[in-house]
């Protein structure tokens, strides 16, 4: 009987543990994510631009703030016989801070240190970066991105869970298709033309004139100065907790970026300012401005990869000069290119312009300052590799170029000059010469 009480006694307090432990499960938030890429098709052996976008579902952990409620890191599995992947740009929301890598077949995001820097239910980390697609075995393939969302500011522990109804980012690959075009013409034209003119004329003229003129004129003119056209200034609407469908396949801009748009915007007279998802002032799938009538004066902060109307202007190689990156055996490098350079490529980049990435940073930058014409407007543009670049050109357009009120003409220069900007001081921000170090290595002129 003692056995049998023994056995009972324990069969009740397993089955008590049990409920506890349910019970413990019941009370645990839904914490849910969702991954999306920008890209979904591609072609065998070419590289693009990829963005994967992770979000923290608004609903995770029911409403409650709480650390534990929130995404501190993320793994992207890279699929099989996919090459050359590199990060080019990680954005993240304001006043926090994430950092990336790729190690082997795996791509991993990272919160900064502290429960502060990850991210709360409605907030999203983006990861731009390259990657070369493979050659299937049986074209279109599906490729799937896996992507895990961890509670730690280190991908171990607690995970999210996929959102229901939203999927893991995929990738059909096909083999680019071969285009034959063969054009006939023929053009037949013929002339004939006589022409038979016979003329006979006897003219008898006598003439007499005598002219006495005198002309007094007096003229009272009182000139208007023309004031040059209207001046908007772009910026690429930056991240935040609603997510918008931004134009020319770029992504949301670093708050960095807006507030170089501000320093730009102070120097102008009457401007009007605008994000390049206002659908008034900017094409929503071109990004191509579009406000009044030439002439305008357009002016632009953040490069092509967060600013639609760059973006528009670097695609369709209008501007002068383009930014690219390109990979050169295991390194990635950052260059400008002149606009008859069709694509980036080790070489090709303008002598001075081009840096490995892991040497840019919070302390180091280049920026370019670049205006140009286009169907009668002005276009002035000013970013950086990152977005501290961004920011120090603008400011080195303010302070040192441009230190004493000008008018509106004599801001806009054409031609393209590129810096190197070191942050001397290191406090992480950009400062002016001789704090910083600010040195011109490529110019038009």
């Amino acid at each position: 009987m003692l056995v049998n009480r023994i056995r009972v006694s324990a069969i009740i307090l397993m089955l008590m543990m049990t409920v506890a432990i349910v019970s413990v499960r019941a009370l645990e938030p839904v914490r849910n994510f969702t991954a999306t890429i920008n890209l979904t098709t591609a072609y065998s052996g070419e590289t693009d631009v990829y963005i994967i976008t992770i979000c923290n579902d608004i609903t995770s952990g029911d409403g409650v703030s709480n650390p534990q409620n929130n995404i501190g890191s993320a793994t992207i599995a890279i699929p099989s016989g996919w090459i050359g992947t590199a990060i080019l740009v990680i954005a993240f929301p304001a006043m926090k801070l994430w950092d990336g890598s790729v190690v082997s077949s795996l791509i991993t995001l990272t919160a900064a240190d502290g429960e502060s820097n990850r991210l709360a239910p409605g907030e999203c980390v983006s990861v731009v970066f390259l990657s070369t697609a493979p050659t299937p075995a049986s074209p279109p393939q599906e490729y799937t991105w896996y992507v895990t969302a961890y509670v730690g500011n280190s991908p171990t522990g607690s995970t999210f869970e996929l959102k229901d109804g939203t999927s893991q980012p995929t990738v059909t690959v096909d083999v680019r298709p071969t285009t034959t075009v063969t054009d006939t013409v023929t053009d037949t034209v013929t002339d004939t033309v006589t022409d038979t003119v016979t003329d006979t004329v006897t003219d008898t003229v006598t003439d007499t004139v005598t002219d006495t003129v005198t002309d007094t004129v007096t003229d009272t003119v009182t000139e208007t100065p023309t004031l040059p056209g209207p001046a908007y200034v772009f910026a690429g609407t930056p991240l935040g907790p609603i997510r918008v469908e931004k134009p020319a396949g770029t992504i949301s801009a670093a708050w960095i970026d807006s507030t170089a748009a501000a320093v730009l915007e102070g120097m102008l007279a009457y401007p009007e300012f605008s994000f390049d998802t206002d659908k008034d002032t900017v094409d929503e799938f071109s990004g191509e401005p579009l406000p009044a009538p030439p002439p305008c004066y357009f002016v632009t902060s953040g490069g092509p990869v967060v600013n639609g109307p760059v973006a528009y202007y670097e695609q369709n190689r209008i501007a002068p000069v383009y930014y690219g990156t390109y990979m050169d055996g295991p390194t990635l490098y950052h260059a400008l290119f002149l606009n008859t350079v069709p694509t980036p490529a080790p070489g090709a980049g303008i002598p001075g312009t081009v840096v490995p990435n892991d040497e840019l940073g919070p302390g180091h930058d280049y920026f370019i300052i670049e205006c140009f014409k286009d169907n009668g407007n002005t276009v002035l543009m000013i970013y950086g590799y990152r977005g501290r670049g961004t920011f120090a050109g603008a400011l080195f357009f303010k302070e040192e170029l441009h230190p004493t009120p000008a008018t509106q003409e004599e801001l806009f220069t054409l031609g393209w000059w590129v810096y190197e900007w070191r942050d001397q001081n290191a406090n992480n921000l950009p400062d002016m010469p001789p704090t910083d170090y600010i040195d011109l290595v490529a110019s038009s002129s």
